[in-house]
């Protein structure tokens, strides 16, 4: 059985590198916030997003920002080392999960690692930049060690805290999740929970310290311009579920069975409770933020781990078969989604990159206002203002206010649109609401757009409509009305 369990492994590693070699092209927008945050960090500007602006903590992922500082420190770039770090941690991660349950036959938990490789979300994630794969890696071996209550894991907790705002939690819930099952079964280890418990709580105090000696806020920005009340969170979460049916009806069939009689292994207890727990603070994110289960990916073996464990409690062989070949086929079920994000970001990369050759034309004190802070700041030097808050503090911690964006009155604001019937329709609501601004088409003009060779701006696309300041008119206006008319 071992031989054809590392015949499926081994497929499901060529599945993974495929699928890998398919999405390379593919990097999310947001990932290049942290990369810039990390050049101007180790080029000794600090940790700003503009050099010489007021720190602000417009990344969300400490550890990454460390780790991608020091390669670039070494001389390598921080583009492709992320993506290569990226793949190769969702790797070992699933390396490290099937290695520690490789010899688990009666709950079907070696099949964690192939599900969770061969699943086009891996992949489309791992070369996108962002520190997921490393946090995936982490969680992989923080598993492995909380499962045997090995002391070895008191220096991975720390790791959970530093890598994104909500590991705190999440290594909250793995430290009471180990209790309760310890509870249960009557096996508590004292010293080792009261020492992974101050290890945690002196890891966030110490990352809460230094926030606000630096940012003069608890958490990052981030925390406050994503985090949402609406329902739109918990419908990603519905639809990135509904990709994985078949996982997911028996997810729920093997929660209840955990509900109705608690398993004697408290392994199945921190899958489900870990997971639980994120799948909520998922459901928090703002929509715009959140797609392809982005938040969750580096939480999915636990989800596939009740999935495969609901299998117990069938009891036809022959059944059991068809649900884990129906469920196979089931994660390949997102591929054309994950396509069409792929072929979607190619075409923006390809108007970003037009729009990157004007800007490097410019003076580098050069003001510029708009949405998709990623990209285009981190390979031009102008100055940026941010209006959806990432790394802007005023609308992270007091909203976003149009007036307040218009009368900063940059050199130019850079909006994602087209034209219609000779009309701007603008993509988002925050730069439709800035345009409404009294005397806006007086101040600034269009002049042009950043969009792919062979694109028509008056058809519909992702392109960046260039405005640029008038100055007579600004003058003109602050003479005419007064601001808080404006």
């Amino acid at each position: 059985m071992s031989n054809k369990k590392n015949i499926f492994f081994l497929i499901s590693i060529l599945i993974y590198l495929a699928f890998v070699i398919l999405f390379w092209s593919y990097s999310i927008d947001d990932a290049f916030v942290t990369f810039r945050y990390a050049q101007n960090l180790t080029d000794g500007y600090g940790l700003t997003f503009n050099p010489g602006d007021e720190p602000v903590e417009g990344y969300s992922n400490f550890l990454w920002l460390i780790v991608l500082s020091f390669l670039y420190l070494i001389g390598l770039p921080i583009y492709w080392s992320a993506k290569i770090l990226g793949v190769l941690f969702f790797f070992l991660a699933g390396l490290v999960w099937y290695a520690n349950f490789l010899h688990e036959d009666k709950d079907y938990l070696w099949l964690i690692p192939i599900f969770y490789l061969a699943t086009p979300f891996t992949a489309f994630w791992a070369v996108s930049g962002l520190e997921l794969g490393m946090y995936a890696f982490i969680l992989a071996l923080l598993v492995a060690g909380v499962v045997k209550r090995s002391n070895w894991t008191l220096l991975l907790f720390p790791l959970v805290v530093l890598t994104r705002p909500e590991g705190v939690g999440i290594a909250i819930v793995f430290w009471a999740a180990g209790l309760i099952g310890d509870l249960i079964n009557k096996q508590i280890k004292r010293k080792y929970y009261l020492l992974s418990l101050l290890v945690i709580v002196v890891a966030f105090a110490a990352l809460i310290a230094f926030r606000m000696a630096v940012f003069g806020y608890p958490m990052p920005n981030t925390f406050y311009a994503k985090s949402t009340l609406g329902i739109h969170g918990f419908l990603r979460l519905a639809k990135g579920l509904i990709y994985f049916a078949p996982l997911t009806l028996l997810f729920l069939f093997g929660l209840f069975q955990i509900i109705r009689k608690p398993p004697e292994s408290r392994r199945f207890i921190i899958f489900s409770l870990v997971f639980l727990a994120m799948a909520a603070i998922n459901c928090l994110a703002n929509a715009v933020m959140n797609f392809h289960i982005r938040y969750l990916i580096a939480f999915l073996p636990f989800f596939i781990a009740i999935s495969v464990y609901s299998l117990r409690f069938i009891q036809s062989d022959k059944l059991k078969k068809i649900l884990i070949l129906i469920s196979f086929i089931s994660i390949f079920t997102p591929t054309l989604a994950v396509f069409s994000s792929v072929n979607q970001e190619k075409n923006i990369w390809a108007a970003q990159e037009k729009l990157i050759e004007y800007v490097n034309l410019q003076p580098e004190d050069t003001r510029i206002s708009l949405t998709d802070v990623g990209r285009i700041p981190f390979y031009t030097k102008a100055r940026y203002y941010d209006i959806w808050g990432l790394v802007s503090g005023e609308i992270g911690h007091e909203g976003f206010n149009p007036v307040t964006e218009y009368l900063r009155f940059p050199d130019y604001f850079v909006f994602v649109g087209y034209f219609k019937n000779e009309k701007v329709w603008l993509r988002f609501g925050r730069e439709r609401l800035i345009v409404k601004n009294r005397g806006f088409n007086h101040a600034y003009r269009y002049i042009g757009a950043g969009l792919p060779d062979n694109c028509d701006i008056n058809r519909e696309g992702y392109y960046y409509l260039i405005f640029r300041k008038n100055q007579r008119a600004v003058d003109s206006l602050m003479n005419l009305y007064p601001i808080k008319q404006l």
